[in-house]
């Protein structure tokens, strides 16, 4: 595999750091039993320290039966989901998209649109000194699962005898998928795949799975039941972005996801665009391993709703342990801004005394 002149030092320069999910049950089988964050792999897992650019890229994209896609291939099939370039927008096409906003569209590129679906995105970074670069740089690791949720919805409805029963859309399901990737910021991108793999999930670990604190099949939203939420206000949702800004009268899923990075402040809006900034580092977790657990619900409910609901962990405070940031995009009529909401919720510290 080709990663481009830059990458090879990129990845020599970061044998000290190893990057995980934190949860191989998508591949391995095994339920997570936890919520928030999942627990990171041992140290004994992490890449050795003099570890080549193929052992480095073994351990976090092609292991757990993770098969290895082609990053240009994958690159390619992403660009066409873009809108085209206007003025003040990168001079790459999609270079302002961010590492979890790219998560989503690998999804997209690669499996296509589902109606009805959520998504899991947990994500690692790590500062790593690179003399190519001029000092140090930083690379973001996400893996993303995209649980189908088509059938399990219409089974739902078909137990309430007030619902209405449909017949499933034509290609409206696809299978569990999860990715692995990469990606580092170079010449405008800030998100540019390095390394990309995908694996199916069965449906017998799917039905297992939990997406911050929720089953990942469960067929109705699950935000109330994670957090204690604090009051819903309106939130600035006036930008653009060089992929579908909005999907059915709401914001995409992609979109609802860098809207809550800003929130969080990962990012913020400049000149109507969002700019990654990254999560701060992190003194108590190893460079690359997760710290942050976003979860996406597209065509949950009765009501057509796009929610996002993150954790951020390990939050460098002596008070609060997460914080957590919701993003309810609800559908409003043509022509006019959708109607987009957040909220804000806290995982404080417990005390010995």
């Amino acid at each position: 595999m080709k990663f481009g002149k830059l990458a090879v030092p990129l990845i020599a320069a970061i044998a000290f750091a190893a990057c995980s999910d934190g949860n191989t049950a998508a591949a391995a089988g095994d339920a997570t039993g936890a919520a928030g964050v999942a627990l990171p792999l041992p140290i004994s897992d992490a890449p050795p320290p003099d570890g080549s650019l193929e052992e480095f890229v073994d351990w976090f994209v092609r292991s757990d039966g993770y098969e290895e896609q082609d990053a240009s291939l994958m690159d390619s099939a992403i660009e066409r989901l873009l809108v085209p370039l206007e003025s003040g927008a990168p001079l790459v096409p999609g270079g302002d998209v961010t590492p979890l906003g790219k998560a989503v569209l690998v999804v997209e590129a690669r499996d296509r649109i589902l109606p009805r679906a959520r998504y899991r995105i947990r994500y690692g970074s790590a500062n790593v000194d690179s003399p190519d670069a001029g000092g140090r740089f930083p690379l973001s690791f996400v893996q993303v699962d995209r649980f189908s949720l088509e059938e399990a919805v219409a089974d739902s409805y078909r137990q309430s005898a007030d619902a209405p029963v449909w017949i499933s859309e034509a290609d409206a399901s696809g299978p569990h998928v999860s990715y692995r990737l990469i990606t580092y910021p170079l010449q405008g991108g800030v998100a540019r795949l390095m390394a990309v793999s995908r694996r199916e999930i069965a449906d017998t670990i799917a039905d297992r799975e939990v997406c911050n604190g929720a089953p990942c099949m469960q067929p109705s939203p699950a935000a109330e039941q994670v957090a204690a939420w604090e009051v819903m206000e309106e939130v600035n949702a006036d930008f653009e972005t060089s992929y579908e800004w909005t999907r059915h009268g709401m914001l995409s899923p992609a979109a609802a996801l860098e809207l809550a990075a800003v929130e969080l402040g990962a990012a913020w809006l400049e000149r109507g665009r969002i700019e990654w900034r990254g999560f701060e580092e992190r003194e108590s977790v190893i460079p690359g391993l997760s710290f942050v657990e976003a979860v996406i619900e597209s065509g949950l409910g009765q009501d057509d709703a796009v929610e996002v609901y993150v954790r951020e962990g390990d939050v460098m405070d002596d008070d609060v342990l997460a914080v957590w940031q919701r993003i309810v995009s609800l559908p409003k009529p043509a022509g006019a801004r959708t109607g987009t909401y957040g909220a804000r919720s806290y995982e404080r510290r417990t005390r010995p005394w």
